[in-house]
């Protein structure tokens, strides 16, 4: 698969290093060496070449918090690769076993979304661009009472291990508006 930076040339592309954890984990965000000098802005994306870190939810002159998809504060809209459908709002989700997870919620109830399934960003809302990967279905339920489906999803960034991070600068020069 094609890194989401060889495909997209409407976006700058910013790495940086993580210096820090903001708060008890990476939950509460990682602290980056980069930020407004050379034009992060809030509610910029983050990303590695495994797929979707978060998003920048704070900014210095010199520093920047990126909070990690892994916490229920950050929510993306998602869709399935090979079907191309099935959009769901995704967010993290902490597993039984104390495993940092995120779930897609809100899936048709006719969703042929399955398990090992890959889950893409689909662009809706216009925060987070379409086509960076976020991770692959373990599991799916149906919630019969609310007539959806909703999945659990294993993130495919190892949160654990990050030491660097790529930030997604749109080209255009608007405001990021978050």
């Amino acid at each position: 698969m094609l890194y989401f930076t060889d495909l997209r040339n409407e976006y700058n592309y910013i790495g940086c290093d993580i210096v820090g954890i903001s708060g008890s984990n990476f939950l509460d965000g990682y602290v980056i060496n980069k930020g407004k000098n050379i034009g992060i802005q809030k509610g910029m994306v983050a990303i590695t070449g495994e797929g979707l870190v978060g998003q920048v939810t704070s900014v210095g002159d010199n520093w920047a918090i990126v909070q990690s998809l892994c916490n229920e504060n950050i929510a993306v809209a998602g869709y399935e690769l090979s079907t191309q459908e099935s959009d769901g709002i995704v967010k993290g989700y902490k597993g039984n076993e104390d495993k940092f997870l995120a779930q897609i919620t809100g899936l048709s109830i006719k969703s042929k979304v399955s398990k090992g399934d890959t889950i893409l960003t689909s662009g809706l809302g216009g925060i987070y661009p379409k086509g960076i990967k976020i991770g692959e279905v373990l599991e799916v339920e149906e919630d019969k009472a609310a007539v959806v489906k909703n999945a659990i999803i294993k993130p495919s960034v190892d949160f654990n291990k990050l030491e660097q991070l790529i930030i997604v600068v749109p080209k255009e020069t608007r405001d990021v508006k978050y």
